[in-house]
């Protein structure tokens, strides 16, 4: 493959194919069916001219090269913005602001992992903590020490 094609509709492939259970497996994740398709590591399908439905194919050195219809500003093809842009990556982003600490207001209600975190009750704990410890500095005697000459 060569990434100097010309763009040839007629050589890409009309639909998505499932994925064939006879092939081989490359160490890159590339899946080659017998006649010559394959799948990519995303199991996009490609057909035996090295073409993907949107006219993107793969050159010698596995670099994919888009179709002609890619939008380089959202990142996908036309037909599959709509995937793309109902992702909600602020849902992401909301435990951690710009300084990359947790902080109070900081939302954690898209954590799936069960922790119901209480940021004012671990606030007052750490207060009441640090004047614990300040209470005992104060409150230790050091005892002066004479050496021996």
């Amino acid at each position: 493959m060569d990434s100097k094609r010309v763009y040839d509709p007629s050589l890409w492939p009309k639909e998505r194919k499932l994925k064939s259970t006879e092939g081989k497996l490359d160490e890159l994740g590339f899946f080659y069916t017998p006649n010559g398709s394959f799948y990519d590591y995303d199991n996009e399908y490609f057909n035996k001219n090295g073409y993907d439905i949107h006219g993107g194919f793969y050159t010698d050195n596995k670099e994919y090269i888009n179709g002609p219809d890619w939008n380089s500003e959202l990142g996908c093809y036309e037909d599959e913005k709509d995937k793309y842009l109902n992702i909600n990556l602020d849902d992401e982003l909301d435990a951690e602001d710009e300084d990359g600490f947790i902080e109070e207001g900081d939302n954690f209600d898209d954590f799936d992992d069960g922790i119901d975190f209480d940021y004012e009750k671990a606030m007052k704990e750490a207060e009441k903590f640090k004047a614990d410890l300040e209470k005992e500095a104060n409150q230790t005697k050091v005892k002066k020490v004479k050496r021996k000459k």
